[in-house]
């Protein structure tokens, strides 16, 4: 049974007589001796301390880590020694030792000289004469995990914290509570013109830009803020309470603010400029990932606005899951014949006969069903797909014309064309074998195309277009009225008829004397000037076919008169419709 000895101390375990030398263990000279040069070479700090919180013993390293002699510590309590120990999660460690009997090891901060901060690895084990504790100095490697963790959290050109870092601090607010009343807010800027100074000045131009615009968000933001650099010239701020629309849509505005400007950077004066796409949580995402993926998506719509910036919509989302499988579906459904066309007339508004069709295209997707062709036409564009789909498109209807005309119908048929249809030049040598493997004549064919598309490439469309009105075909120009092409650059082209856009039709049609009455006799005069036909889209009702006489426009195409339809359909239409009787004449 363990008893204290007369002076204190546990028995075989007593105080030095002489200040500043370890203890000796059994009483024995040699072997305190022994002792004391083992753990003095020790390169970690060896402190014992009695259950009445006194340091029995402690090494050199001890007295050099503590910064006190050993004469200062031995005999006395842990509180006496490091006043304010007692708050330290190793003090705690320490008395759970002594009182319970339990072994603690834990990593700690420590004071060191001139004020800085170092780090010990502690062992605290139980021995018969109170605790032993082992404490390792591990500030070297501390200092490189945390130079490490800047790696990773942080933005070595800016200084921002970097994406990692704010999804942990979203993390962090999602889960503690802490989102204010009104929610998150994420406010994803992008810095406009960064590319440019790239390209015009280089990539060192381009790194101060993007620190000037780090800098001024850094002054503009709110202390309770988040603020990051997420990749390239993308800049994240996420605030808390600021889960309201009206709320997030002023923030973004101080933002856009506070970054634009000019810059004046290596004596180049640069024009700040940012847009803003805005997602709310949890109204758009309750994980970082949905909710940054979100506000990225906004700011894509930011671009194409007129404001700058712009709220997540999920109605204006176009990059969805359901938009990936498609563009992976699409060249094996040209394959797979999933796709196929529906035919709309078009009539001369004079005689009331049909004189065309256009071809439409539907694809009947597997699994989605039937997906209308403004939702796969800019996939297919975006992947190429959109030129083997046009070829198909064109050899279809051109064997659906060719067999009209061995009814003894002369009709043609339109087939809408794509940019990238223009700008392969291979294009008209394919349409050429087309209407040979077809035995289709070329003035059966109508190639539709819209003036934005023209004006891509205007040259190269010019070129592309005066070959193929060499091969006897005919073009129209789609959608006209809302792109921005000259009529000195349309009067050059070998077109053949204009089609008025049906956003100038109204529901009932074009009221005479209102605006959109005065552009059709506009487009109509300025098409006749240029020898042109002029077809107007979406006509809904018997009224709007009566304006449109009036107003001298040659053609019509609309739901009045038909809706577009399978070719066995559009055959039967023909017979039965008061519109198809009269388009029965002789084939050419």
């Amino acid at each position: 049974m363990r008893t204290d000895d007369e002076s204190g101390g546990p028995a075989g375990l007593r105080a030095p007589d002489v200040p500043g030398e370890g203890p000796w263990l059994g009483g024995c000279d040699t072997a305190a001796a022994d002792f004391r040069r083992a753990f003095d070479a020790l390169p970690a700090a060896c402190q014992i301390v009695a259950r009445d919180r006194r340091f029995l013993y402690a090494n050199q390293a001890a007295a050099l880590q503590g910064r006190r002699t050993r004469d200062e510590m031995l005999g006395r309590t842990m509180g006496a020694v490091y006043p304010g120990i007692e708050l330290s999660e190793m003090y705690g460690a320490i008395c759970r030792c002594l009182d319970e009997g339990t072994a603690a090891r834990l990593e700690t901060e420590y004071p060191i000289p001139y004020g800085a901060t170092g780090w010990i690895d502690v062992h605290v084990q139980p021995i018969p004469e109170g605790a032993l504790v082992l404490a390792t100095d591990i500030t070297p490697r501390k200092q490189v995990e945390q130079g490490l963790r800047r790696l990773v959290h942080f933005d070595l050109l800016t200084g921002l914290p970097n994406r990692s870092h704010m999804e942990e601090c979203f993390g962090r607010l999602a889960t503690h509570g802490r989102t204010g009343n009104g929610g998150l807010a994420l406010l994803v800027l992008g810095v406009r013109r960064l590319r440019d100074v790239n390209f015009a000045l280089g990539r060192r131009h381009g790194d101060a830009l993007l620190r000037a615009a780090a800098g001024r968000l850094r002054s503009a933001v709110a202390e309770s803020a988040e603020i990051a650099r997420l990749d390239g010239d993308h800049f994240g701020v996420l605030l808390a309470g600021a889960g309201s629309r009206a709320v997030a849509e002023r923030a973004a505005a101080a933002l856009r603010e506070a970054v634009s400007g000019p810059e004046r950077i290596e004596g180049v004066t640069v024009d700040l400029a940012a847009r803003v796409g805005i997602a709310l949580s949890p109204e758009h995402g309750t994980d970082f990932p949905s909710l940054l993926r979100n506000a990225e998506v906004a700011l894509h719509l930011a671009h194409q606005s007129d404001s700058g910036q712009a709220v997540y919509a999920p109605s204006a989302d176009g990059f969805t899951p359901r938009r990936l499988a498609l563009m992976a579906d699409l060249l094996p459904a040209i394959e797979q014949q999933q796709f196929v066309l529906h035919f709309q007339p078009i009539i001369e508004l004079d005689t009331g006969t049909v004189v065309e069709f256009e071809a439409l295209i539907r694809w009947k997707h597997p699994v989605h069903g039937v997906i209308p062709p403004d939702e796969f036409i800019s996939l297919a564009e975006h992947t190429g797909a959109i030129r083997p789909l046009t070829l198909w498109v064109a050899r279809t209807a051109l064997e659906a014309c060719r067999e009209l005309h061995r009814t003894g119908l002369s009709l043609t048929v339109a087939v809408n064309i794509s940019a990238r249809n223009l700008g392969d030049d291979a294009f008209v040598d394919q349409i050429e074998r087309l209407l040979a493997e077809t035995g289709a004549r070329p003035g059966w064919l109508d190639l539709e195309l819209t003036e934005s598309m023209l004006m891509q490439d205007p040259d190269r469309a010019r070129e592309a277009l005066e070959r193929l009105g060499k091969l006897g075909l005919r073009l129209s120009i789609d959608d006209f009225g809302t792109g921005y092409s000259s009529l000195g650059y349309l009067r050059k082209l070998p077109v053949h008829a204009l089609k008025i856009d049906r956003s100038f039709m109204g529901a009932g049609g074009p009221t005479p004397g209102r605006r959109d009455s005065v552009i059709i006799r506009a487009v109509v005069d300025v098409g006749h000037a240029m020898g042109l036909h002029v077809v107007a889209e979406g006509v809904e009702t018997e009224d709007g076919i009566d304006a449109l006489k009036k107003l001298g426009c040659d053609r019509a195409q609309g739901y009045y008169i038909a809706r577009p339809m399978p070719v066995e359909d559009a055959r039967r239409w023909l017979r039965e419709s008061p519109w198809g009787l009269r388009s029965i004449r002789p084939s050419a």
